[in-house]
């Protein structure tokens, strides 16, 4: 089973086929704010490079967010158009969970963190499960970086774009608490959407196409802004 996997929440855009829990091939770019030229020509690329069409791929998996507004929206869309055309399942992963995987080494729990701009930042926090993936003890969520932290309550690995960005701010409020992984790590990949999704392939349970939805978080912390 061939699955093509897509991740674009962040500047660093990649592409990747995985065949069962092998990583064939994975392509990453910086798209800055090229999302929308840059997606689908990744995409032939790889193809081209294994040698292989768009009918042998057994179905798609793509990160849904939350990140870049125009990368997680062309990355969905991209998905979704292929999914319709092809008539192949798709399935959707958050990105926080991909950043998270890159630093699951069995140690501390992780807590990804992405810069949401406007001093805020989109969070989660997760433990190491069987087989070394993550398992969430905080859903996703946006605030600030003291909204975030204040969730964080044992010695854990921060990874993420703005974990990079707040390392001194972090380590002042966690201390001894707060570890952080290599810059290599910060980013979501492709490769780890579609590891996360591979289990739900195999069990069947897919995202209707039509339905599938970026996970953007903003509108729902303007709300509760908007109600103070």
């Amino acid at each position: 089973m061939k699955i093509l996997a897509v991740e674009t929440s962040s500047l660093m855009g990649s592409v990747a086929l995985l065949e069962e829990d092998q990583v064939l091939i994975e392509i990453s770019r910086r798209l800055e704010k090229q999302h929308s030229t840059n997606l689908v020509p990744l995409i032939e690329r790889l193809l081209q490079t294994v040698g292989i069409q768009l009918a042998d791929i057994a179905g798609y998996a793509v990160g849904v967010g939350p990140g870049s507004f125009t990368g997680i929206r062309v990355g969905v869309t991209t998905v979704k158009g292929l999914a319709l055309v092809t008539q192949k399942p798709v399935v959707g992963v958050s990105s926080l969970l991909a950043v998270a995987y890159n630093g699951m080494n069995g140690h501390y729990p992780v807590a990804p963190l992405v810069d949401a701009k406007r001093n805020l930042v989109y969070f989660a926090w997760y433990r190491s499960g069987k087989n070394g993936k993550p398992v969430q003890l905080i859903a996703p969520g946006l605030g600030t970086l003291k909204e975030a932290l204040a969730k964080v309550n044992k010695p854990t690995l921060f990874i993420g774009d703005a974990a990079q960005n707040y390392q001194k701010q972090i380590q002042r409020l966690q201390g001894k608490k707060a570890h952080f992984s290599p810059i290599n790590d910060y980013f979501p990949r492709a490769s780890s959407i579609g590891k996360m999704a591979l289990e739900r392939f195999r069990l069947g349970k897919f995202d209707d196409p039509q339905t599938l939805t970026p996970t953007y978080l903003y509108s729902r912390y303007c709300s509760i802004q908007g109600n103070r």
